[in-house]
């Protein structure tokens, strides 16, 4: 394989995931209508496309600017593997992975560094170990030895224990937001109550492309931006009613989303929907850091601070 040097400084590669595993959207094309009509920009943001039978398909103008890597894309050329699953990327995708970035550092005298996407994001992009893939040092220069590696195993979600209630939490302290690539304990539960809500998403335990639309979708229908990012006003509007009140003895989906908004402030617990020790305890606890009565009851008060 070649590759030409092009007329604009380079002195990185970016590596991506396109945060999906469905054949369906195993192609470049797809990639521009994300980033064309959802996410508004001009043109797809990558350079190239790696799909799972390890074509290299071609994609934004390689003599452009790509928009893949917020602050770092000036000096780049980003690569997007098809793939959300380490386990689920395929040895022709390594293969051609390993092809493409040799064919543009030899293309330069002087050294081209090859870095993943999560070392300038809080994303988990790209999941495969491309270090490791690559033969790349610390720093993400090739070593002497390259090595390739097959698919790898998937990431283990274990059932958080029943006492996680008891993690502390800091005053005032913020919601976290839930957004594409993460794989942490608020991606099943969210994934959870949109099936409640009667939008079609995948109980995976895994925040991808299918989660983001199934999110879009509900925001589209709560009339909220619906950039795919569960923070709290996406939550707020999650509960069945305005003038919602929780408290012990409680069931349902209502109460799944409270438990869910816990955990989102830190709180460890079990989101089985329903309103008991556990809960009450979390609730109060983070009613204690935002400077509320700790009554354990969720209120108008308790869910506008929280939201």
């Amino acid at each position: 394989m070649s590759f030409k040097k092009i007329k604009r400084d380079v002195h990185s590669i970016f590596l991506h995931c396109s945060a999906s595993d469905q054949s369906s959207h195993d192609d470049i094309s797809i990639m521009k209508k994300w980033h064309v009509e959802d996410n508004g920009w001009s043109d797809v943001g990558y350079h190239f496309f790696i799909t799972k039978n390890g074509d290299i398909q071609e994609g934004r103008n390689i003599e452009k600017i790509p928009i893949a890597q917020k602050g770092h894309n000036t000096g780049s050329i980003a690569i997007c593997c098809h793939g959300l699953k380490k386990d689920k990327f395929t040895q022709k995708q390594m293969d051609s992975v390993k092809a493409l970035c040799k064919a543009i550092t030899d293309a330069y005298t002087k050294k081209i560094r090859i870095r993943g996407h999560r070392e300038v994001s809080s994303k988990e992009c790209p999941v495969y170990d491309y270090k490791k893939v690559l033969g790349l040092d610390d720093k993400g220069y090739y070593s002497e030895s390259e090595v390739l590696i097959g698919p790898m195993p998937a990431p283990k979600i274990e059932p958080p224990p029943f006492e996680f209630w008891k993690a502390p939490v800091r005053s005032g302290s913020k919601a976290k937001t839930i957004k594409l690539m993460d794989k942490n304990e608020l991606v099943l539960p969210l994934q959870n109550i949109l099936c409640d809500l009667d939008i079609q998403c995948s109980k995976d335990g895994v925040f991808g492309q299918q989660t983001k639309t199934a999110v879009q979708t509900f925001q589209k229908r709560s009339a909220l931006s619906a950039d795919g990012i569960v923070g709290p006003a996406t939550i707020d509007s999650m509960f069945s009613s305005r003038r919602l009140v929780l408290k012990p003895s409680h069931k349902g989906t209502d109460v799944k989303v409270l438990q869910l908004l816990l955990a989102m402030h830190g709180r460890r617990l079990i989101h089985d929907g329903v309103f008991g020790q556990a809960t009450r305890l979390a609730l109060q606890a983070v009613q204690r850091s935002l400077q509320l009565a700790a009554d354990g009851v969720f209120g108008p008060k308790s869910r506008a601070a929280m939201t």
